[in-house]
């Protein structure tokens, strides 16, 4: 008679805690290296620690979405020596308050671009000058070729001049405070007191909304070979929506649209609720494009 049973022992596999450690290690690292970083602004130096140039040199040469805050002491002007580190990443600016703060290209140079993803709100963008050389940055304020973002900031007082170039079209012109290639959304800005020959305050080629925002004071001169400036306010070629938007007092030489010129057949003008009065010499002149009234 049996009076007692062996339960039989089932062998486990020995876990591999080195492959298991270096698999979390490598995914730790992966992380670490792709997490947001946020710097910020100390001075209102144009380069250096603590300056929003060194800032943006950071976030450019790191991998994954960054963002720029500014101290609460930092109010005032930033004045650039040259333009600004194109942003290459993801990054989102973010200023104290476009009364606050401006960064000015003390009417010598280009302030800002673009060919990553970015977000821009708080800030005065001025002071910039651009010359319409081949091959030379346009925008005397903002140069968007990525996909941009701006709200709540004043773009004024950029120049863009035109410059001779040794051929026979002549000279060539400037284009824009804002010159948009990419896609750009502009929310709640002042677009005002620019100058170019074509787009006095935006020249969009690419993809753009604006809404509720203001488009004043801003010019499209002639060139000096009298070639004529074109669009005071606004110049489109390509696809742009205005909501709620204003777009008054702007000029351009008689018949070249001082609001708003909408030129060639890829230009695609949608205006919703928005008002364009006052402008000299035309509101909107539209010549082979199409323009929506919304």
């Amino acid at each position: 008679m049996k009076t007692g049973y062996t339960v039989p022992c089932t062998a486990r596999k020995p876990r591999n805690t080195g492959a298991s450690l270096l698999t979390i290690g490598v995914l730790l690292l992966a992380s670490r290296g792709g997490r947001a970083d946020t710097y910020t602004v100390t001075n209102l130096a144009d380069a250096g620690a603590g300056s929003l140039r060194q800032a943006m040199t950071d976030a450019n040469a790191h991998a994954g979405a960054d963002s720029i805050v500014f101290a609460n002491s930092v109010n005032g002007t930033i004045g650039l020596n040259s333009m600004l580190p194109n942003i290459t990443g993801t990054l989102t600016i973010t200023g104290p308050g476009a009364s606050r703060l401006a960064v000015s290209g003390q009417g010598k140079l280009g302030v800002m671009s673009n060919s990553g993803v970015a977000t821009i709100s708080n800030i005065s963008i001025t002071g910039g000058l651009v010359r319409g050389l081949l091959g030379s940055p346009s925008g005397a304020g903002v140069n968007n070729s990525g996909t941009l973002t701006i709200f709540n900031c004043v773009i004024a007082n950029n120049t863009g001049v035109e410059y001779p170039r040794f051929n026979p079209v002549g000279l060539c012109p400037s284009h824009g405070a804002i010159f948009n290639t990419g896609s750009m959304s502009v929310t709640n800005c002042l677009i005002q007191n620019n100058q170019s020959n074509l787009g006095g305050g935006i020249y969009n080629s690419g993809e753009m909304t604006i809404m509720s925002s203001t488009v004043s004071g801003n010019r499209a001169p002639a060139m000096s070979n009298q070639q004529s400036g074109f669009g005071g306010g606004i110049h489109n070629i390509g696809s742009m929506t205005l909501t709620g938007c204003q777009v008054t007092a702007n000029w351009a030489p008689h018949g070249r649209g001082g609001g708003i010129y909408n030129s060639g057949k890829s230009a695609i003008l949608t205006l919703r609720t928005t008002v364009v009065t006052g402008n000299t010499y035309e509101d909107v002149l539209n010549v082979g494009g199409v323009v929506n009234y919304q």
